[in-house]
């Protein structure tokens, strides 16, 4: 399933390379990621934990104020080291007041963990944050976000809230 995972990825990555080719702007985030996860089997309840998710983030800007963001993260359980997951994000983002920025799209998931092993799932997720970039170029961002997946499965769904810390640089 993983390769999956890589091979999705990397036609995100040629699309969003189409879409940048009138020279608006790149940049690229290593993301590190704190919150929580839950996940529930209909009819059988559900758990949650304390996760960390590391990353990459790359956002082609469309227009002065549209962005297209995409990327591929690993989340583990701190309490429970056997969930795992990887995620890529599929986002558009609104850039507004100058340093604000509001965000949703589809998460594509594949989990690792417990009664949801190897499953693939996707769903709608949302985050609002702030951006800073200095004149070297140089990006920090904070964004708190929260996504759903696995709303149209008919027996798992999972969901997570947590608070992102991006480092990167814009091209």
């Amino acid at each position: 399933m993983k390769k999956y995972i890589v091979a999705a990825f990397l036609c995100l990555l040629l699309c969003a390379q189409a879409t940048a080719q009138e020279n608006r702007g790149l940049s690229l985030n290593a993301i590190v990621e704190y919150g929580s996860l839950s996940y529930s089997v209909r009819g059988l309840g559900g758990e949650s934990d304390a996760f960390t998710a590391i990353g990459l983030q790359v956002a082609h800007s469309l227009t002065t104020s549209w962005d297209l963001v995409y990327g591929l993260s690993y989340a583990w359980g701190r309490d429970n080291s056997n969930r795992r997951q990887w995620r890529i994000p599929t986002l558009a983002r609104f850039h507004f007041l100058n340093y604000f920025f509001v965000e949703g799209g589809l998460y594509f998931v594949q989990t690792d963990q417990g009664n949801l092993r190897d499953k693939f799932l996707f769903g709608p997720g949302f985050g609002v944050g702030a951006a800073y970039t200095f004149s070297s170029g140089w990006k920090v961002s904070l964004r708190p976000s929260a996504y759903w997946a696995g709303l149209f499965a008919k027996e798992y769904s999972l969901s997570q809230g947590g608070v992102e810390l991006g480092i990167g640089y814009k091209f």
